[in-house]
């Protein structure tokens, strides 16, 4: 979970793959993974400081599929 302290150095990343080899090496797919989770935890962080609902409306309903996808990647990334 390490990669999470690295927020915004992974989101300035550019993909240099430009091969098929290259897009399948594990590394550039880790790294994209690790892209796509801390970009969706940085969007949903930013929806929930801007909302001016409660918590639990947060949470519950209102952002709920957010945090649920939010997991998922998260999820998919650590099982790589």
């Amino acid at each position: 979970m390490s990669y999470l302290n690295e927020t915004d150095q992974l989101l300035s990343l550019q993909c240099k793959a430009t091969t098929v080899d290259e897009f399948l090496d594990i590394n550039n797919i880790t790294t994209a993974l690790k892209i796509r989770s801390v970009y969706q935890l940085k969007h949903l962080n930013q929806q929930l400081q801007s909302s001016k609902a409660n918590k639990d409306e947060k949470m519950n309903d209102i952002f709920a599929l957010d945090t649920d996808k939010t997991s998922k990647l998260h999820i998919e990334y650590m099982i790589i």
